[in-house]
């Protein structure tokens, strides 16, 4: 097995690669820092991908911004009314007499459900 290329001082888009580290089996990893502070160990294979370009604070990152985007685009009269409500609580439990295919409407408009 050739001997691994030294990536020390070599960035991979937030990680900067400070130095070798004890590998587990054949793939070498590295001690890298986030540009958050963070210091991880890493598998050469996952920096060269790709796969891993950060610590994890980039995901927590592009969450946060597409969760805040929603929240953006979120009309403010959001959620069910009152009144639809009040017909779903009434759905679940319906009186004993009332028949089962009959809606909560009409069994207060024959009177076998008060308002």
């Amino acid at each position: 097995m050739p001997a691994p290329i030294d990536r020390t001082g070599h960035r991979f888009s937030r990680l900067l690669v400070l130095g070798p580290a004890p590998s587990e089996g054949k793939q070498p990893r590295w001690h890298v820092r986030c540009d958050c502070g963070t210091e991880k160990l890493v598998y050469s294979g996952a920096l060269t991908s790709g796969n891993t370009r950060s610590c994890g604070c980039l995901s927590r990152e592009v969450k946060a911004r597409k969760h805040a985007e929603a929240e953006a685009r979120r009309p403010d009269n959001y959620g069910p009314s009152p009144k639809f409500k009040l017909e779903r609580k009434r759905r679940i439990k319906p009186h004993k007499r009332m028949p089962k295919l009959m809606s909560t409407v009409e069994a207060i408009r024959r009177g076998i459900i008060k308002k």
